[in-house]
């Protein structure tokens, strides 16, 4: 049965709270990615965005690469050492929260959907028909 407070249908809007945490995380996580990837030469990674769950228990962290081919087994390698992030995470902001939230790495396919989206509108300029700007007479006078 459809419910008007179903949160799927009806996301909440962040509140200033969760952006200060999500702001706080996305800070302190950049030089994390940098250590977790030593591993990986030759592959940059950031978060350009961080998601928090309304009580502040799950953290999203969207992750992009240079170079873009490698940012499957980026997110892939993070998620597998999630653990010890959170670990090194949660030394770095014990002082400013009361629990440790869950972290979790996605892609981030903001540009990859923005590129499409610019292949679109190429696309439509090119199928566009051309008007002339001279009127045909074909009116007998």
């Amino acid at each position: 049965m459809y419910k008007s407070t179903d949160k799927a249908t009806y996301p909440m809007k962040e509140t200033t709270r969760q952006k200060k945490f999500s702001r706080m995380i996305q800070k302190e996580i950049t030089p994390l990615l940098r250590q977790a990837l030593t591993d990986r030469p030759g592959v940059m990674a950031s978060a350009p965005f961080v998601r928090v769950s309304p009580d502040l228990m799950v953290v999203r962290i969207y992750i992009t690469t240079f170079p873009d081919d490698a940012v499957e087994n980026t997110v892939k390698t993070l998620n597998d050492k999630s653990w010890e992030i959170r670990k090194e995470l949660a030394s770095r902001i014990r002082n400013e929260v009361r629990k440790i939230p869950e972290i979790s790495f996605y892609i981030d396919d903001t540009v990859a959907h923005a590129l499409q989206m610019e292949q679109l509108f190429k696309q439509l300029q090119q199928d566009k028909p051309s008007t002339d700007s001279t009127p045909s007479s074909t009116e007998e006078e």
